[in-house]
């Protein structure tokens, strides 16, 4: 049985909660503004590719700190009541611009089916 995919929007909340733990006069976008926003998870990442090839989509444990300006847009549409759906473009868009180092390319990077997702403000623990 397989288990459900872990909520994009639930980790962005958890994230915004420890922040304001660690450091409560600061806000997730003014962090996020300056710092980026770290992204831990294992989920299925990789170029939209016939199955079998190797560019494919495929479980990956991944870790990578997204730069302000994706930060900043993950925040926004969270907090604009998109989906998780619209929330993995979004992180599948800044992998492919920051990650897979090709900004302009037709190859679409896809991003979902996350078994966990963490997110974490640089800087706030």
């Amino acid at each position: 049985m397989a288990l459900p995919a872990a909520s994009v929007s639930q980790a962005l909340v958890s994230a915004e909660q420890d922040l304001a733990r660690h450091l409560p006069s600061t806000t997730a976008l003014e962090q996020a503004e300056t710092a980026g926003l770290g992204l831990y998870t294992r989920a299925e990442i990789g170029y939209l590719a016939p199955p079998g090839s190797e560019d494919a989509p495929r479980l990956r444990l991944f870790t990578q700190v997204l730069s302000p300006q994706w930060a900043v847009r993950l925040l926004t549409e969270h907090a604009q009541g998109a989906t998780d759906t619209q929330l993995e473009e979004v992180i599948a868009w800044a992998l492919q611009q920051e990650y897979f180092r090709a900004p302009g390319s037709r190859r679409c990077i896809h991003f979902g089916g996350a078994e966990f997702i963490d997110f974490y403000f640089p800087g706030s623990e």
